[in-house]
């Protein structure tokens, strides 16, 4: 009988039992992909497959309705695998007492695995391999499908009726209101702080839109927004605007408005986008006591 490399005679059994457990592993996902998924033509993407029947019921005020029911096929599957739980080798080997040594010239000792006639060994037989197998534990990736996908999905054909379709936005989709204007006039040169409260229409809300609001003056020169002069807003609120009054305003005619003027846009739920324009009129008289703080809306 052959002498063997004792590193080999140890390990060869281990590896091939290493492999047995993965190629199990690899199985075990081929049948997941065969059975529980199907392939999506148009986009390839994996889609869980599910089992699909209808049936007619009485409801309990005697009224025959259908109902159907989709159950994801993956809960009828036997998916659980094997795995190694335990494995006992038992070697009788006879050891070569001179061995040799490898290129780095550590030692290599060889042997063989002893024969049953070898009385000197005290061992009868070659090799004895005792395996056991217990069911594998599932991937936890598994498991959350498995509870994403627990209960069957029932609808009958009163269920199905239509949606009742979301309301119109109307062209007037938001309101503003000027609370508070630091300082209450504007001059040239001057640093300004502006709190403006904006209503939606109850369509917007429902639609669940956010509307955007794009900043501008007219004169077009006449305001220079410190910080960005876009911001969006999806429900009643507050929104402070800082601004800084030109100095090329001193030379406006004391008789020309100078506007804030907010350009809103909301996408529709048929994906149009409407806009609405407001003008909110910034007082210049240093006179007056209380300033008219006016609101209007471009059309």
């Amino acid at each position: 009988m052959a002498d063997f490399d004792l590193m080999e005679l140890i390990s060869a059994p281990i590896i091939a039992m290493n492999e047995a457990e993965s190629d199990n592993a690899a199985r075990f996902v081929e049948l997941l992909n065969e059975f529980a998924f199907r392939k999506n033509e148009d986009t390839g993407e994996s889609v869980l497959e599910k089992l699909k029947f209808s049936f007619d019921r009485v409801d309990p005020d005697g009224q025959t309705r259908t109902q159907n029911v989709e159950i994801p096929l993956i809960h009828f599957l036997p998916i659980g695998g094997i795995a190694i739980d335990q494995a006992t080798l038992n070697y009788a080997l006879k050891l070569d007492p001179q061995g040799d040594t490898d290129p780095n010239g550590k030692l290599r000792l060889k042997g063989r695995l002893a024969d049953s006639s070898e009385k000197e060994t005290g061992l009868s037989g070659n090799v004895n391999i005792e395996i056991k197998l217990k069911q594998i534990d599932l991937p936890q990736g598994v498991l959350s499908m498995l509870e994403t996908t627990q209960s069957a999905t029932v609808q009958t054909e009163k269920e199905k009726a239509p949606q009742e379709p979301l309301p119109i936005i109307p062209d007037d989709f938001v309101s503003a209101q000027l609370l508070e204007l630091a300082p209450r006039y504007i001059e040239a040169g001057q640093d300004n702080m502006t709190t403006i409260l904006f209503e939606f229409d109850d369509a917007v809300l429902t639609n669940q839109s956010h509307i955007d609001f794009e900043l501008s003056s007219w004169p077009k020169s006449a305001l220079e927004f410190e910080d960005k002069n876009t911001f969006s807003m999806t429900r009643r609120g507050k929104q402070q605007i800082q601004f800084l009054a030109s100095p090329i305003i001193d030379e406006y005619s004391s008789k020309t408005d100078i506007k804030l003027r907010i350009l809103a846009r909301v996408r529709a739920a048929d994906g149009d986008i409407k806009e609405q324009q407001i003008s909110i009129f910034l007082p210049r008289s240093k006179d007056a006591e209380t300033p008219a703080l006016n609101l209007s809306k471009d059309k």
